[in-house]
This record gives structure tokens, sequence and C-alpha cells, in this order.
């Protein structure tokens, strides 16, 4: 079912339901979870470090959006399903330190993805809790990648940018970022304004959900 109110789109899994947002995150209605995968702050900085010239403008969109999200929703919790960060300390993770000080009425949690490479100290001093491998909340578990070993739970996770490509009339060819859910594992697109996409190849029987923009269409 879509909600036309905001682009979202809202459906059932496994009897829960799930609001897919345009702005490329999950809101897990029952339990006032936020799940969002692969934000990498701090991605721009590491690309001007090694002089690559990426316009510093790119890394202030991220904040508005989450911003934009917890004033609209009531949010409990926010679980990042890994690399919120892309690298090594740089002003990135003082300007998010300060950034979660606005929201201390909400728990925030890390899924550890291969990027997070900051040692558990800044986690304990930024306030947020640290998970080494996954989280399970049931009937979720919750991951960076797809999990390697069969799973009684379902799971949520990121890692791989998912993205569809769509034809049009004329030609046209459109690629987009997708939320996609398969039999056993639900892929979150990447959250981050400057990260790149990976064209999936849909399993039968899965679902996917393309981004267009300020809407969420299902799209098979």
């Amino acid at each position: 079912m879509s909600d036309l109110a905001n682009g979202a789109y809202t459906f059932s899994l496994l009897e829960q339901t799930l609001v897919l947002l345009p702005e490329k995150a999950i809101i897990w209605k029952e339990k006032g979870i936020l799940l969002v995968a692969d934000v990498h702050l701090g991605k721009v900085n590491h690309f001007r470090k090694s002089g690559i010239a990426v316009p510093q403008t790119v890394a202030i969109t991220d904040y508005p959006v989450l911003d934009r999200i917890l004033n609209q929703y009531t949010i409990q919790e926010v679980v990042f399903l890994g690399d919120l960060f892309h690298s090594q300390a740089n002003h990135a993770c003082v300007e998010f330190s300060k950034w979660v000080l606005n929201y201390q009425h909400i728990r925030f949690t890390l899924v550890k993805g291969n990027h997070d490479i900051l040692p558990k100290s800044f986690y304990d001093t930024a306030t947020i809790s640290l998970c080494m491998q996954s989280l399970l909340n049931p009937p979720f578990i919750f991951s960076h990648t797809p999990l390697t070993e069969p799973s009684p739970y379902y799971t949520l996770c990121g890692h791989i940018h998912p993205a569809v490509t769509l034809y049009g009339k004329g030609k046209q060819v459109l690629t987009l970022p997708c939320f996609y859910f398969g039999k056993s594992t639900g892929i979150l697109p990447a959250f981050g304004s400057f990260t790149g996409k990976a064209i999936i190849n849909p399993e039968p029987e899965s679902r996917v959900f393309a981004i267009a923009g300020t809407v969420v269409k299902r799209i098979n």
C-alpha cells in the first residue's frame, strides 16, 4: 500500500509494518525504529585528503535529511546498518558527535560495517551503541552484509547499494536506487548522498521498490 502523502510505500512483511521512505531509509512502525544503511560520513573528506576535488557541499546534505525524518516521525531508535563512517577519524566524526546531542531522547545503534574502523572509544563518547556483527530483533536480524549462514530470522542489511534499471519507450534507460526484498534477505539502498549503486538481478518472487525522486514505487 503506497502512502501518497509523503511518497513513502508501506507494506507488511512477516506481519510487521515497514514504511519505505524516499529518503532511502525504513521505519519499522511497530517498534519505532529507523533503519539507515551506508551513510559513509566523511567520504568527501577522505577523497579531498587524497587530492580528489570533490565539492565540500556534497558532504552537508545527509544531516538535513535525517533531521527531517526524525522531526516528522515518532522514532525511538535509529539503527545504522553499517558503514556509518567511511574511514579513519576526520572532521565528520566531530560533526556527528555534535549532531547526536540534538536527539538525546533517541537511542542510536550501529551494526559495524567494513568501513567502520574507528575505535570503540569514539562510539562510547558519541553515545552510540556498537554491535560488532549483527543485532537480533525478531522477526528480523540486522546486519551490514547479507548473512552467509542460514537463519530463522529475516535479514535486513545494507552494503550492496542496490539499484534497478528501468527501460521505457524510445530506448529510455533509467537506473534508480531501490529497496530489495528477497526470500530471506532485505537490502536497503545506500543513504549517503555520495555513494555508488550496484545494479541487482531480482530473484523470482522478490519484491523491488524503486526510489524515483520523492516517491517510492513497487516495480514487480
